[in-house]
């Protein structure tokens, strides 16, 4: 794969950015990616982590006319990438990503409609974005190299003041299937509502009926099981009683792991 030297990072930058203002996608320009920590700041070497691409994040002046331009050059020069080949899993909240090649170099441009943490290098004039930033999106990539780069500079252990659990932003918990309560768990759920849970969001409180010792009358215990906020329905859910049969359970498993599984909720409308 062709790789890029980190001294030709910011003339790439000046280049790529112009082409596209001129194409009509205005706005501030913000390197990220390892662009930043190694072609600009030089924290790894380029032995350390080759630089293959130039990632960019955008704040449109225009969003729609950004998209428009940028998804034109998705489609007329993006980059081949086979779905076998895709390592990590789309994240809520993400901007939008647009690829395609700028003189046989691959750029990735994020449309960042969300405030972009960033401040501006002195010497070459070009906005780069807050280190952590860069870090934590990596690190839910879960790709090796990335995570290399993490361990390597101790960043999240040592240099980030920064609440997220470390082994939770290096090995997120991703979807792995959604599935309906099987005949046997419908059996037992005698009623289910959606309640409060905590910190503002949402609970399915499951009323289940249990017998014991071939006892005719049941006893009821009961199971809450925490929404999915990531569901893009999540927000139209109510309080209240639901149908059972509603009910969908999202199972998901821990990245880099086999057995750390977590179970949510979300109801089929």
């Amino acid at each position: 794969m062709k790789t890029i030297k980190a001294e030709l990072i910011p003339q790439l930058y000046h280049q790529a950015t112009c082409a596209l203002i001129a194409l009509g996608a205005t706005g501030k320009y913000v390197l990220t990616g390892s662009g930043v920590y190694v072609g600009i700041m030089g924290k790894l070497t380029e032995q350390e982590h080759p630089i293959h691409d130039l990632d960019l994040k955008l704040i449109p002046d225009n969003p729609l006319i950004a998209a428009k331009v940028l998804t034109a050059l998705s489609l007329t020069h993006g980059k081949a990438t086979p779905l076998d080949k895709i390592e990590y899993f789309p994240i809520k909240g993400e901007p939008a990503r647009f690829d395609f090649m700028y003189q046989g170099i691959p750029v990735n441009v994020f449309l960042a409609l969300d405030p972009v943490n960033y401040n501006t290098n002195n010497v070459d004039e070009i906005p780069i974005e807050n280190l952590d930033d860069i870090f934590l999106a990596k690190a839910k990539m879960n790709r090796p190299k990335d995570v290399e780069d993490i361990n390597t500079l101790g960043w999240m252990k040592y240099d980030c003041d920064c609440d997220d659990n470390y082994e939770d932003i290096i090995h997120p918990y991703v979807l792995d299937k959604v599935k309906p309560l099987t005949d046997a768990e419908l059996m037992s759920v005698f009623h289910a509502d959606v309640v409060e849970g905590y910190y503002n969001t949402k609970s399915i409180r499951f009323t289940n009926r249990m017998f014991y010792n071939g006892s005719e009358a049941p006893h009821f215990t009961y199971q809450y099981i925490d929404m999915d906020t990531y569901w893009e329905d999540y927000d139209k859910v109510q309080l209240g009683e639901i149908e059972p049969k509603s009910i969908r359970i999202a199972v998901y498993k821990r990245m880099g792991t086999q057995f750390d599984i977590k179970y949510r909720t979300r109801i089929e409308f």
